[in-house]
């Protein structure tokens, strides 16, 4: 069964519930190899051991470690960069990234030009073009 999993940094541990089985924390998945190798994934796995933050972030599991206390204001200034940028490129990437995780790298490859003719012509690379040439932030309305 597939599921999504909460990953959250706090006081140098990571906590991971999966969504399908709250009632497990810590808990590892089956996937968890793909993700931070299989090595490390049957460490965890078999020994129940914690993960703390700034082993998580070796392993890839955390983008970045902040101090306690600072993670929400730090998703929040992540999450409003994000914001700022072209939607259009945003979904798109997102899109990429998932059909790559899911199908492989070669069937994201093989939606690559099909996906990215739409954006290219769009009125936002067009805005983003402007921006850089006028050296002014973007103002993207997704279309």
């Amino acid at each position: 069964m597939h599921y999504t999993r909460i990953t959250i940094e706090t006081r140098g541990h990571v906590f991971l519930m999966g969504l399908n089985r709250p009632e497990k924390r810590n808990a590892f998945d089956l996937e968890m190899y793909e993700e931070i190798g299989w090595g490390n994934a049957m460490r965890y796995l078999l020994t129940g051991e914690e993960i703390s933050g700034p082993e998580a972030y070796r392993l890839g599991l955390v983008q970045e470690l902040t101090e306690p206390g600072n993670e929400l204001d730090r998703a929040i200034e992540i999450a409003t960069d994000i914001s700022k940028r072209a939607p259009l490129g945003v979904m798109a990437a997102l899109k990429s990234a998932r059909i790559a995780r899911v199908e492989g790298p070669n069937a994201a490859f093989a939606r690559l030009m099909p996906d990215l003719m739409p954006i290219i012509g769009s009125e936002d690379a067009i805005e983003g073009v402007m921006s850089f040439i006028e050296r002014r932030e973007a103002n993207f309305k997704g279309k």
